[in-house]
């Protein structure tokens, strides 16, 4: 898509006019995964020899909700804008009006 774009801003800038690109999402998709994600042969031997290539547990999370025993895994990635947390994990559907929550 990229290269489409920077022939066509090559040929307005040479030759003048406007161009058209048509791209497939969807044929570029597969494009990619022809090629393979990745060689799984050194992904095995890699895996696991040292503390960048190691696999690490997830955190996870455990709440009682309205609806039972709930488990699961938090988000992995840390934002320093929001909160990371929420008042109830898991709550019947129409349990509630429904109404913005109070912020703080």
């Amino acid at each position: 898509m990229t290269a489409g774009i920077a022939e066509a801003l090559r040929r307005r800038a040479v030759d003048g006019g406007g161009y058209r690109v048509h791209v497939s999402l969807s044929r570029v998709a597969l494009w990619i995964l022809s090629m393979g994600v990745f060689d799984t042969s050194y992904a095995e031997e890699i895996a696991g020899t040292g503390e960048l290539h190691a696999y690490p547990d997830p955190e996870v999370f455990t709440a009682e909700t309205p609806l039972g025993h709930c488990q699961g895994v938090t988000d992995q990635v840390k934002m320093s804008d929001t909160p990371g947390t929420y008042r109830q994990v898991l709550v019947p559907r129409g349990s509630q009006r429904a109404q913005w929550l109070p912020t703080a």
